[in-house]
């Protein structure tokens, strides 16, 4: 299913979050006011298509995958399939959350990358 990408800013620090807006994902909706989830918080694969540890600050690598080619394969072959790929943190204690530059961070250098190398 589709999801919404509102208006709605992170803002600053600290872990407070901000208000969903018309058209954001949220927790029970996949387009706010919209089309709800299957399952509170979205509906998605369960098996991770590729994992790695988040720390502290700086750039993270998610390595390639049998299973992230065969993602990217099937986008490829059926566009409105994509999705994207869910971020998921470790949900199980308090002060967990992590925060990931979008792609309209202000600095280029820190918005997301998919990086395919290929040959024929």
């Amino acid at each position: 299913m589709g999801w919404g990408d509102g208006t709605s800013s992170a803002g600053g620090g600290g872990g407070g979050g901000a208000g969903a807006t018309d058209g954001d994902a949220t927790w029970t909706h996949a387009v706010k006011a919209g089309s709800a989830w299957s399952s509170p918080g979205g509906d998605f694969e369960s098996t991770a298509s590729a994992t790695v540890g988040v720390a502290g600050n700086g750039g993270y690598t998610w390595e390639s995958t049998d299973q992230l080619v065969a993602d990217v394969q099937a986008w490829l072959d059926d566009p409105d399939s994509n999705f994207g790929w869910i971020v998921i943190g470790d949900e199980s204690s308090s002060k967990t959350a992590k925060r990931f530059a979008s792609r309209e961070a202000s600095s280029e250098n820190r918005r997301p990358q998919l990086v395919i190398e290929y040959s024929s």
